[in-house]
């Protein structure tokens, strides 16, 4: 009983001293927390759609600012008007691409310790079966200083090229 006084002394003179702000604070007594007023639950940052081949490993992310925030990942499949509850709960969500995906919608619900909420905008997994080398780069011999070039031929939708290179005796 006389804890119990002194918790709720404690946090009377907290709500007492704090001004009002738009700046949101937690009075913390052991393991006692209440949230009171200031910053909204916003989105900061999130994944764009993405296009991924099926056995791909799909990964979104949000980032969003306030305090005791929470993550529930949502899905809505091609064709669906009903969003579900996917099995994410943190800000990263992760998942083993299959056929079934493709065209699906992916957002998250993040809420705050007061229970205010704030939805990430829908973005798509988009399956590019289609993608594959055509022809590969073949290998060039060359004088030192003069110019070399490869080209390397490829299909599938929204193509972009990363070239690499590893020079003899290179561990990378």
């Amino acid at each position: 009983m006389r804890n119990n006084l002194k918790k709720a002394i404690f946090i009377l003179m907290m709500i007492i001293m704090l001004p009002v702000t738009s700046v949101r604070a937690s009075i913390h007594y052991e393991d006692y927390e209440l949230p009171i007023m200031g910053e909204e639950v916003a989105i900061i940052s999130q994944s764009s759609s993405l296009n991924v081949n099926v056995g791909d490993i799909a990964k979104y992310s949000v980032k969003a600012k306030g305090v005791g925030l929470t993550y529930q990942w949502q899905v809505k499949l091609k064709n669906s008007a009903n969003w579900t509850n996917a099995s994410g709960n943190k800000d990263t969500w992760c998942f083993k691409v299959a056929s079934v995906h493709d065209g699906m919608q992916v957002r998250c619900v993040v809420k705050d310790a007061i229970g205010e909420t704030a939805i990430s905008k829908a973005v798509n997994c988009i399956i590019d079966e289609n993608l594959k080398i055509v022809s590969q780069p073949g290998s060039v011999e060359a004088e030192v200083g003069s110019k070399v070039s490869y080209s390397v031929a490829a299909e599938g939708t929204g193509l972009t090229y990363q070239w690499q290179v590893k020079f003899n005796g290179s561990a990378n």
